[in-house]
């Protein structure tokens, strides 16, 4: 299933220097919470946020969007937005980057696949037995993951704790779901995002 030609790992680095922010999706007693972890100086959140929900499959099943404001403090963690999670989401991404002009240099962390009118794929990471998987869903024509593909890892309060890079290259089939590369996770780490924008060829 896998065909890695190349694989340089990189080691990893605990600094937040290359992100500004992340954000966390939280499902509770049938709500989704979006929350911003800010890792740098205050700014404002101001315009349209997004909830992606997906499946146990790690297929992207509704979205949801709403305007919003919210000023997030210098270095805090501030809920920004709650909706209604379908009955069927088994996991959640939260999106602010059209609402806000700050610039996080980890570009394609904070985009997900939109199946409307954005990407045409979805990433999914999952944590079982000390391993990070990281996998594709493509929802349309096929294409080459060929670069550097990323793992954040996150503690069990959301805040990212670790990073991994490496070097991938794997043919996504059309309409497919494939898994592109495995890492060792912390011991700590609660969850996981698997980032593949900056290598995606089509």
């Amino acid at each position: 299933m896998k065909r890695t030609l190349l694989m340089f790992l990189v080691i990893s680095i605990h600094s937040f220097a290359q992100v500004s922010y992340s954000t966390l999706c939280k499902i509770q007693d049938g709500k989704a919470y979006g929350y911003v972890n800010n890792y740098q100086n205050g700014f404002e959140v101001n315009g349209t946020v997004s909830f992606y929900f997906y499946d146990c499959n790690g297929r992207l099943i509704d979205t949801d969007d709403s305007y919003e404001y919210e000023y997030v403090s210098y270095q805090s963690s501030e809920e920004v937005d709650y909706t209604r999670a379908p009955d069927k989401a088994c996991d959640c991404y939260f999106d602010i980057q059209k609402a806000t002009t700050v610039s996080n240099n980890q570009n394609g962390f904070n985009q997900p696949s939109n199946h409307c009118d954005k990407k045409s794929y979805a990433t999914l990471c999952e944590i079982r037995d000390g391993k990070a998987y990281g996998s594709i869903n493509n929802y349309e024509n096929s294409f080459e993951v060929n670069g550097t593909v990323s793992f954040y890892f996150y503690d069990c309060n959301g805040r990212l704790i670790d990073t991994d890079d490496s070097y991938e290259y794997e043919y996504v089939s059309s309409r497919s779901s494939e898994e592109i590369d495995r890492t060792s996770a912390p011991a700590d780490a609660c969850k996981c995002y698997f980032e593949v924008d900056k290598a995606i060829k089509n």
